[in-house]
């Protein structure tokens, strides 16, 4: 209880009372009809446009190469796609000549650990917050309520470790682990102050919720902790994950998905639904077929650095709205990987490792995997506390994709993640 009213008391103080307002715009806009949302985004994309041609020199290199810019909203797809090489290519073509008042260079960790740099404002940081706040409360959150994360990016670290963060994170109900090279001794000691403390929501890099919700079947006094919600994010969490923290903290789990470079993408509102898009700041779309399209963003409000069809590097795809989902934001179907997670096959045959993660829905004692190319051959490293007959595994990829494709298994104790606190799925030797 205090902790609301000091969220509440705080919230009318000049720094924060600009988040409550987003915030609360937020909370009324979701109900908006789908006429008024798409005139909001129309809007929105127009100054974006024209802002872009005109004090952008990359975008305005590219459209008098053909003859003048294409401005209206509904021409968004006459734009070029940029993706993280174009980021790292022409970062100072990309940044704005007339960008806000309040701006500051702002370095990705990059999904792969390579940094990329990118300019980021207050205006845009509000909003991003206003959109977290929004999508916790999907969960059931509410401003105040204690929240433990369990956080794995090396680079969040170093960012985030000055005086006021930690401060911050006080008052307003937060704890943090941070996962990144954290030892099981570690997990297991968060986990025993969770049972003491009783936070009611649980947030995480999917892969650390993983081996988090692992320990805690080991564990005959963990295995007491519940939650009202477990928030996932950063990766993708498979089914199987899904289902054992269902079960053993008692709760609905919600993907969040987001990327560093435009923030929060979208979330379930109820367990296993689909993602709805915070469509008030972005505009998402799925360029392919299925669900294998690439997802595609344009961020309507980062004037300083405007990102405008920026490939994610993810995959999946838009789905319809539920009958009984009462709020007009458009839908996303599950994020099904990256487009770095494709394998092919010797017969030519494209393989997602979401495809090797269903063949492990029943091997309970392996907590991850990874697969490593070595020219024609797949290494398939899994980690688990004893060795695992993966014969049948073998035989399923053999039946299903190619009898000639070269597999073979490796126990590890633990895999190093990547600087960004990712788990890396995919490894491609052969490309080193």
């Amino acid at each position: 209880m205090f902790r609301h009213w000091l969220y509440k008391a705080g919230s009318t103080l000049g720094p924060l009372r600009a988040l409550r307002d987003r915030h609360r715009f937020l909370q009324k806009s979701q109900y908006w009809s789908q006429k008024r949302l798409a005139n909001h985004q129309a809007m929105l994309l127009g100054d974006l446009l024209r802002h872009a041609a005109s004090t952008v020199p990359f975008y305005r290199r590219y459209w008098q190469d053909r003859g003048g810019a294409v401005l209206d909203p509904a021409g968004l797809q006459e734009w070029p796609i940029v993706d993280k090489a174009t980021l790292r290519e022409h970062f100072d073509e990309m940044c704005s000549e007339d960008p806000h008042p309040d701006f500051w260079e702002y370095a990705t960790g990059g999904s792969s650990g390579t940094p990329v740099k990118l300019l980021i404002d207050k205006e845009v940081k509000k909003w991003r917050w206003a959109a977290k706040m929004r999508n916790l409360e999907w969960m059931g959150w509410q401003p105040g309520d204690e929240v433990a994360f369990i956080w794995g990016s090396d680079f969040d670290r170093k960012r985030t470790s000055d005086l006021a963060t930690r401060v911050f994170r006080k008052l307003s109900g937060q704890v943090w682990l941070n996962t990144f090279r954290a030892s099981e001794a570690e997990y297991v000691d968060f986990g025993r102050f969770l049972l003491r403390w009783r936070p009611r929501f649980l947030v995480g890099y999917a892969s650390s919720l993983a081996t988090f919700v692992e320990i805690c079947d080991h564990d005959r006094e963990l295995r007491e902790l519940r939650f009202e919600g477990v928030q996932s994010s950063a990766e993708v969490l498979h089914e199987h994950h899904k289902e054992r923290l269902r079960q053993r903290f008692g709760c609905g789990v919600f993907d969040l998905y987001g990327q560093r470079e435009v923030g929060n993408i979208a979330q379930n509102t109820v367990d296993d639904g689909p993602l709805l898009v915070n469509a008030e700041s972005l505009i998402v779309e799925t360029v392919g077929e299925g669900e294998g399209s690439r997802i595609v963003a344009t961020d309507l409000r980062n004037l300083s650095f405007p990102l405008i069809r920026y490939d994610t590097g993810d995959l999946g795809a838009r789905v319809g709205k539920p009958s009984n989902e009462s709020r007009a934001l458009p839908c996303l179907g599950p994020i099904t990987g990256r487009q770095a997670e494709m394998l092919t096959a010797p017969n030519g045959r494209l393989v997602h490792c979401e495809y090797f993660a269903h063949l492990f829905y029943g091997q309970q004692a392996v907590q991850r995997f990874q697969l490593v190319v070595r020219g024609p051959k797949v290494v398939i490293r899994y980690q688990s506390r004893s060795s695992v007959d993966l014969a049948p595994v073998v035989a399923a990829i053999h039946k299903d994709i190619d009898p000639s494709w070269s597999i073979e298994t490796e126990r590890v104790d633990a895999f190093d993640s990547l600087a960004s606190g990712k788990h890396s799925y995919v490894v491609r030797e052969d490309q080193q």
